[in-house]
């Protein structure tokens, strides 16, 4: 029969594995005797269970690439050697755990209704926990109208990656704290500018503030939620979260300038030289001067 096999790695006991290892096990070095015909191969066992359950077959290299695993939670695996006739007696059961991804906490903005006048700053905060510490967060993104009520009507893509992943986008900053934000091309980019940045570490989270202003063209919807997404170094995540923010819209201000005559009383939409279409105008007949 074929000797036992030794594992390799992960390591027994490893921890905040990423979640997509590679076992890696020793070759055998005593395949035995086996019948003409036969092939030397390996059978993978793996599961969360301690006694895990086969899980690949016919393998004839010495590792075997895994995906898709879930976050903190432990693993066990162990190989067997088969000449076809025989197999060796199962190796040592190894386990590990993965890594615990970030959870994005809250994404906020520091005003219930925004002025929509290209001029106006707002600050949108992302705050994400990582079990690793604070820094071990890598992105943080922050989506306007993603998900929530209005989800479809997305009204701007803000994000800040600890490294320079996107030289060349929309209003790109390097941060105050480190890193480097953007505004992501499409979802609703043109209604949003980012003029600063800056991201902090404390304990386990860490902040990232966006510094904006909305574009005119941003007259709706109401009621607007953001989305918030953080990573981390193995750029592990937990998927997006809404958070209902409900902030709404309040149009830009019009400056005009020059003498608007005879003014209807009670009037509310009449256009006035060509210029402004009052909003609520309510006055008596006269000489205005409006600037």
């Amino acid at each position: 029969a074929p000797a036992q096999i030794s594992l390799s790695s992960p390591a027994n006991g490893a921890t905040g594995v990423a979640f997509s290892p590679t076992l890696v096990w020793n070759g055998e070095t005593a395949w035995g005797t086996s019948c003409s015909g036969n092939s030397n191969t390996y059978r993978l066992y793996f599961g969360t269970s301690s006694s895990p359950p086969r899980y690949a077959s016919n393998l004839t290299g010495t590792s075997y690439a895994l995906s898709g695993l879930t976050s903190n939670t432990v693993y066990y695996w162990y190989v067997v050697a088969s000449n076809g006739y025989t197999t060796s007696s199962p190796s040592q059961t190894w386990s590990f755990t993965t890594n615990a991804a970030p959870t994005i906490n809250s994404v906020t903005i520091n005003a219930l209704t925004v002025r929509t006048d290209n001029s106006t700053q707002y600050t949108i905060s992302a705050t994400g926990t990582d079990p690793n510490g604070g820094a071990d967060i890598h992105g943080e993104y922050a989506l306007i109208n993603y998900q929530g009520e209005n989800g479809g009507q997305t009204r701007g893509y803000l994000t800040w990656g600890l490294n320079n992943h996107w030289p060349g986008y929309q209003d790109w900053r390097s941060c105050s704290g480190g890193g480097y934000a953007v505004i992501q091309p499409g979802y609703g980019n043109s209604y949003l500018r980012l003029d600063s940045c800056s991201t902090s570490v404390s304990g386990n989270s860490r902040t990232t503030n966006f510094i904006v202003r909305f574009d005119p063209s941003f007259t709706g919807p109401s009621d607007n939620d953001i989305s918030g997404y953080v990573w981390d170094s193995l750029s592990q995540a937990n998927g997006w979260t809404n958070f209902q923010t409900n902030f709404g819209v309040c149009p830009a201000t019009v400056t005009i300038s020059g003498t608007v005559s005879n003014i209807p009383s009670g009037n509310t939409s009449t256009v006035y030289a060509n210029t402004y279409q009052s909003s609520n105008v309510l006055a008596p007949s006269g000489s205005y001067s409006v600037s």
